[in-house]
Order: C-alpha cells, then structure tokens, then sequence
C-alpha cells in the first residue's frame, strides 16, 4: 500500500488533479499498484499461481474498487482546485 500511497502522491505534486479525468486516471493507476504487490505478496504465501489469486481476488473486488476510484477521484480533484 505504501507504493500506490508514494505513487499516487507522486502523481498529485505532477499536476495529475488537474482534471477530474487525470485524477481517476492517478487513482486507478495507485489502486492496480497495490493489486500487483499485495497479489504478488499472497502468491509467496500460498499454494496458488499468481493468476490463480488474480482471478479470484481482481474480480471480487472489482465494484468496490470502481467505486472507491470514483470517489477518490473526486476528493484528489477537489483538492485540487482548492490549491
């Protein structure tokens, strides 16, 4: 989590909340981050593949996670129009 929180920080000192297109694009890209590393980190620690997990784990989460991009989309573009 701590790579897609430094990425997404990353991106927002780049000018990436602009726009609310370019902040959902900085969120999504933060949240596929921390998919690839926390699903990488599980396929250390179990029998699976690590397609195996992804199927299992990318899918489950995939409307909370729409929704959280929406949301934090909204919130990093927010911000930035505020400064």
């Amino acid at each position: 989590m701590a790579v897609g929180a430094a990425a997404i920080g990353f991106l927002r000192e780049q000018g990436w909340n602009s726009t609310f297109i370019r902040s959902f694009a900085a969120v999504a890209l933060s949240t596929a981050i921390y998919h690839v590393f926390g699903h990488f980190w599980t396929s250390l620690h179990t029998p699976q593949t690590f397609i195996d997990l992804f199927d299992a784990g990318f899918f489950a989460y995939l409307i909370g996670n729409g929704i959280e991009i929406i949301l934090a989309a909204c919130m990093l573009w927010f911000i930035g129009k505020q400064t």
